[in-house]
């Protein structure tokens, strides 16, 4: 049985359409990669998954998850700048009823053993983005719920994130990411959704995409329509 199944999902802020019947399904032990152009309505429909956000038709249905089983990352800001990053995440985890068994290890595991003592507030978009992402694996968490969770990101930092999306995919748990990062959603998500519009117009598993694309980009160019005018390119 999937982890979460999205039936019909439509959503409209007074007139205007930001989904529109929204139909995937997602297994446990699976990872799928949301695309779309800015304003697609990606965030929308992972703050509708995770019920921050209404439906106005259809449903999501969470097959035996509690909402304390699943992690989010949007673009908010959820630690204290007058704070170090360690007391930060005591207090997060706290506030979330969760635990980690070593908050130490994690620090060196996510490349900020150095900076566990420092305050937030004088952190790094890079460093900010990773306390982000320690924050929610935390052991309880089955859903990953993920918008541009590796925007501001080093080249280790995303290579750190990957490994540790792998990792713990293999345990079971389950992840919806949405990305401009084609290259690294290619190598960890196993399908793919591409919106336009509020609306799904293309949905592939990895090997569908390999083999007709060779690239999850040449994918997304191919399918998803353009709004930039490409002579503003040309010489």
């Amino acid at each position: 049985m999937p982890v979460i199944q999205i039936k019909n999902v439509s959503k409209r802020f007074g007139t205007k359409s930001i989904l529109s019947a929204i139909n995937f399904s997602l297994n446990r032990g699976e990872a799928v990669g949301i695309l779309g152009p800015n304003g697609a309505g990606k965030t929308t429909l992972l703050k509708t998954i995770c019920g921050l956000v209404k439906p106005t038709d259809g449903e999501v249905i969470l097959n035996g998850l509690s909402p304390d089983e699943i992690a989010t990352i949007f673009e908010d800001q959820r630690f204290l700048g007058h704070l170090s990053g360690i007391k930060n995440m005591r207090v997060f985890l706290n506030s979330i009823d969760q635990r980690l068994i070593s908050l130490e290890k994690h620090f060196e595991q996510f490349g900020l053993a150095q900076s566990k003592h420092v305050k937030y507030k004088v952190y790094s978009s890079g460093m900010k983005k990773r306390m982000d992402l320690m924050s929610i694996f935390a052991p309880k968490k089955q859903l990953f719920l993920l918008d541009e969770p590796t925007n501001g990101l080093d080249i280790d930092g995303m290579i750190a994130f990957n490994q540790h999306v792998i990792s713990i995919k293999n345990e079971g748990k389950s992840f919806v990411i949405a990305s401009h990062h084609t290259l690294e959603l290619e190598k960890i998500c196993d399908s793919f959704l591409m919106i336009h519009s509020g609306a799904v117009i293309a949905e592939m598993s990895k090997a569908e995409v390999l083999q007709e694309f060779n690239s999850l980009e040449t994918a997304y160019r191919s399918v998803v329509p353009t709004s930039i005018n490409q002579k503003l390119f040309q010489r």
